[in-house]
């Protein structure tokens, strides 16, 4: 099968084109952010040392001398620590924003389309086919008849059927298309 097709396509398209656009955006943007910190730190700090000391000392020495000696000390140290931290944070923020936008856009189009298109299809297509059958049919057939007073039937039937079936298929398609736009 050969088949050759050709088209020639010519197209002349003169296009105008007016376009006006106009964007109004208004954008208020409005951001309060209040922020309040409160921080109360207290402590309290108690340290109490107390410290005793006790001395007796007693000296007798020849019938006559008396030593008494009688040492107290005592240390008591206290130390009490308040601490109270206060501290308060207020931020307010406040934001306004507005955004105007025009956009006027006048577009002018000129458009001119010299379309040609050349399309040549050559198609070229082999078929092989080759087909092989072979039927091998064996027929075997006994029969066996007895008529007297006692009917003996004996059928044997073989019955063998090969069949091979070869199919070659070989197609080569050959394709070719020339395109030529110019735009």
């Amino acid at each position: 099968l050969s088949l050759d097709l050709s088209l020639n396509l010519s197209l002349n398209l003169d296009l105008k084109l007016n376009l006006s656009l106009s964007l109004n955006l208004n954008l208020n943007l409005s951001l309060n952010l209040s922020l309040n910190l409160n921080l109360n730190l207290s402590l309290n700090l108690s340290l109490n040392i107390g410290l005793s000391l006790n001395l007796n000392l007693n000296l007798i020495l020849n019938h006559n001398l008396n030593f008494n000696l009688n040492l107290s000390l005592s240390l008591n140290l206290g130390l009490i620590l308040n601490l109270n931290l206060n501290f308060n944070l207020n931020l307010n923020f406040n934001l306004n924003l507005n955004l105007n936008f025009n956009l006027n856009l006048n577009l002018n189009l000129n458009l001119n389309l010299n379309l040609n298109l050349n399309l040549n299809l050559n198609l070229n297509l082999n078929l092989n086919l080759n087909l092989n059958i072979n039927l091998n049919l064996n027929l075997n057939l006994n029969l066996n008849l007895n008529l007297n007073h006692n009917l003996n039937l004996n059928l044997n039937l073989n019955l063998n059927l090969n069949l091979n079936l070869n199919l070659n298929l070989n197609l080569n398609l050959n394709l070719n298309l020339n395109l030529n736009l110019i735009l």
